[in-house]
């Protein structure tokens, strides 16, 4: 049950950090251009 959650937890913020580093990428090429 509790490695269950943990997963979750590491899954949720994978993607969030995923998704703020993509976001930055995306912002810094923006820049550079």
């Amino acid at each position: 049950m509790i490695r269950e959650d943990y997963n979750d937890a590491v899954q949720s913020i994978w993607v969030l950090s995923s998704i703020g580093g993509l976001e930055q990428y995306m912002i810094g090429r923006g820049m550079d251009s």
